[in-house]
């Protein structure tokens, strides 16, 4: 979906949802942590800004244990090229498998716990400092988030990294 498109819809009361972190956060995935990549993120902070729509921070729990995958990147090369690789071909290539190494993904809870809506001042041209503080925000939102639910769903010893 464009941005205008999501504007246009914002604008009319409507509600979207968006995973900012694209290709980018596949090629940051490690088995043993959560990692999120936000930190270079502005695009959709700025959108919200611009319609006066409230952030929501929110966090997938399980979304990482429904499949096993395999991506380019050491040991078969570096991550650097991985990432030259992917950024020529517009996509990471990766490999993911559910159950029975199939497409379908492993039984399991998939819970999303939301955070409390972070207002912002509607602005039609943002200065960049504000939009970077509303970033912040919302990253520490999510990081809330987090921390505060991660026991009760099975990720005690998982730490969360946001990139």
């Amino acid at each position: 979906i464009s941005r205008y498109h999501v504007k246009k819809l914002l604008s009319n009361g409507g509600v979207a949802i968006i995973v900012p972190g694209g290709v980018s956060e596949v090629l940051k995935m490690e088995k043993e942590r959560e990692v999120v990549y936000l930190r270079k993120r502005y695009g959709f902070v700025k959108i919200a800004i611009q319609t006066g729509a409230a952030l929501m921070p929110a966090y997938a729990f399980g979304a990482t244990r429904t499949y096993s995958w395999w991506r380019l990147g050491p040991p078969v090369m570096t991550k650097k090229l991985a990432e030259r690789i992917s950024k020529i071909l517009l996509f990471a290539p990766i490999v993911f498998w559910g159950r029975f190494f199939g497409p379908c993904p492993r039984k399991g809870a998939l819970v999303t716990v939301y955070g409390p809506p972070i207002e912002v001042k509607q602005t039609d041209e943002p200065m960049q400092e504000y939009v970077r503080e509303v970033l912040d925000r919302f990253i520490e939102g999510m990081e809330k988030v987090y921390y505060e639910n991660r026991d009760e769903f099975g990720y005690k010893d998982v730490e969360l990294v946001i990139e």
